[in-house]
């Protein structure tokens, strides 16, 4: 992220605040790789076993 938006250290350090450091991540593209598919939940079926797998 440093890299990115080209801060120096200290600024990331010291000078910017870590709830704008977030934002300004969450900013960044994404990319995908071709072929490369999105897994979606399906509703209730799937959060019961995320559950299950919590508790």
């Amino acid at each position: 992220m440093i890299k990115y938006f080209r801060f120096t250290m200290e600024f990331a350090l010291w000078e910017i605040s870590h709830a704008n450091l977030i934002m300004l991540m969450a900013a960044i593209p994404k990319y995908k790789k071709k072929g490369e598919e999105k897994k979606e939940l399906d509703g209730l079926d799937e959060m019961d076993d995320i559950l299950k797998n919590i508790l």
